[in-house]
């Protein structure tokens, strides 16, 4: 039952133009050192937030879905990067679940970075979103340093922090 009902969910992801576990990483389809597009999210409490209003230190993006396996893999890195590098770094992990499916996993799993919701894929189209996970680092200007897509180790995240200088 369980493999079906992830097969379903990767099937129907899939038809919609992501897919989980792409090919090896490519080149970024934004322009590195240029600024990302503003994009909008919404936060698990309804209220709606720009990427923007995070300039002066740099964010780490996190695209992923409680059903992609090799997002539930990289998500407690993310959850350590928030943890060590919280005053430094504002780390935003994007999904366009249900609020009680993302609240429900974040709780199971101990995750305590804020999780926000591109609801109508509309975040995911500007930054050119095609697989999960997706990370893309900024520096504190809103500029695209990193664009990691699919898994990726633990190290290759670290040394996208690093081009920021979260150590």
């Amino acid at each position: 039952m369980a493999i079906a009902a992830f097969a379903f969910a990767f099937a129907a992801r899939h038809q919609a133009g992501i897919a989980a576990n792409p090919p090896p990483p490519q080149e970024s389809p934004l322009p590195l050192g240029r600024p990302v597009p503003d994009i909008s999210v919404k936060g698990l409490d309804g209220r709606y937030v720009r990427l923007s209003s995070f300039r002066g230190k740099p964010v780490l993006l996190d695209f992923w879905a409680t059903w992609c396996i090799p997002c539930r893999l990289s998500l407690p890195h993310t959850q350590k990067m928030a943890k060590i590098h919280g005053k430094d770094l504002t780390v935003l992990a994007i999904s366009n679940e249900n609020v009680d499916t993302i609240q429900s996993f974040m709780k199971e799993g101990k995750y305590s970075y804020p999780a926000y919701r591109d609801i109508d894929d509309a975040a995911s189209g500007a930054l050119k979103i095609t697989s999960l996970p997706t990370f893309l680092v900024l520096d504190a200007d809103g500029n695209l340093v990193s664009y990691l897509r699919g898994y990726v180790n633990e190290d290759e995240v670290d040394a996208a922090l690093l081009k920021v200088g979260i150590k």
